[in-house]
C-alpha cells in the first residue's frame, strides 16, 4: 500500500496537482491512498458549494476509478465559528474493499480535524513479488518483517473486522 499525504496551497495552481496526482497514481497502481488538505469545495464532501477546483478533482477521481471516502456532514476544518470540508481521502478500486472505516474524530488540539482510516489487512492479498513492489523505493530486502509486526503490534491497535 502506498500512502501519500498531499497539500495544496489555496492560490495554487491545481492542474500542477493532478498532474502529479496522476504521476503517482500511474506509479502506484496497486494499493494507493490519498490523504489530504486539498483546499478544494465540493457537495460529495460535504461542501456547501462547489468551486472549480473541486469539480476538477471529481472529475479526475471519476476519470480515474478513484472512489472519495468521506462520509457524513462533519467538517475536516474548524477556525472559530467557521468550518469546511477541505480534506479529502482517496483510493482507487483495488484498496476499496479493504477500508473498513472512514471518520472524524472531533476533539483535537488543532484547526484541522483527525480523519481515521481503517483498513484491514491486505498482506496476503498478493505474491511476494508484489510485496517487492509495494516497497521498491527502500531497501527492505533484509528487513525482519515479524519482529517488525511483532514491535507494531505493541503499539497499533488491531483493526477489527466490525464494519466488514
Amino acid at each position: 500500500m502506498y500512502i501519500c499525504n498531499i497539500y495544496a496551497e489555496p492560490t495554487c495552481n491545481f492542474d500542477a496537482v493532478l498532474a502529479k496526482l496522476e504521476i503517482i497514481r500511474l506509479d502506484f497502481k496497486i494499493y494507493p491512498l490519498f490523504i489530504g488538505d486539498f483546499n478544494v469545495h465540493h457537495q460529495t464532501w460535504g461542501s456547501e458549494y462547489n468551486d472549480q477546483k473541486g469539480n476538477n478533482l471529481l472529475n479526475f477521481c471519476c476519470s480515474n476509478n478513484l472512489h472519495i471516502l468521506n462520509r457524513g456532514n462533519t467538517s475536516t476544518f474548524t477556525r472559530g465559528d467557521s468550518s469546511s470540508f477541505i480534506d479529502v481521502t482517496i483510493c482507487n478500486s483495488l484498496l476499496l474493499p479493504f477500508i473498513n472505516d472512514w471518520s472524524i474524530k472531533i476533539e483535537t488540539l488543532s484547526d484541522y480535524r483527525l480523519i481515521i482510516t481503517k483498513i484491514r489487512s491486505i498482506r496476503n492479498q498478493h505474491s511476494a513479488h508484489h510485496d517487492i513492489y509495494l516497497t521498491r523505493k527502500y531497501k527492505t530486502r533484509t528487513v525482519k518483517w515479524d519482529n517488525f509486526e511483532n514491535d507494531a503490534g505493541k503499539v497499533i491497535t488491531p483493526i477489527s473486522n466490525q464494519f466488514q
